[in-house]
């Protein structure tokens, strides 16, 4: 009986494993780039300078508009806040921070 729960414990946490460990072997490789400090070796690639790397979960920022949206609102400069949620929606057009802020300017 200690033999069997001792096995499915360590099948649970297998299984567990791998579940989170598949997701990983999924995405696609990372290229190799030079860490900024030294100079760049075989096979690396360097960026243009300006460019940021990373992942592209979110290409464009979406919050920055919205965060200057209320302060915007705050100043009561609501023209100026309309135009910064459009530029939120047309970076993500099913973001509620900012739909909800347009729909109540258009009502204003």
């Amino acid at each position: 009986m200690r033999h069997t729960r001792k096995c499915l414990f360590i099948l649970v946490l297998t299984a567990l494993s791998l579940a989170l460990a598949i997701p990983v072997f999924g995405q696609a490789p990372i290229p190799p780039t030079t860490a900024g400090g030294g100079p760049p070796g075989p096979g690396t690639q360097t960026a243009p300078a300006g460019t940021v790397r990373g992942g592209a979960l979110m290409p464009d920022d979406v919050f920055t508009p919205i965060s200057q949206g209320y302060d915007l609102i705050r100043d009561g400069k609501y023209e100026a806040a309309r135009n910064e949620f459009g530029k939120a929606v047309k970076a993500d057009r099913f973001n509620p921070f900012a739909l909800n802020n347009m729909a109540v300017l258009e009502e204003r």
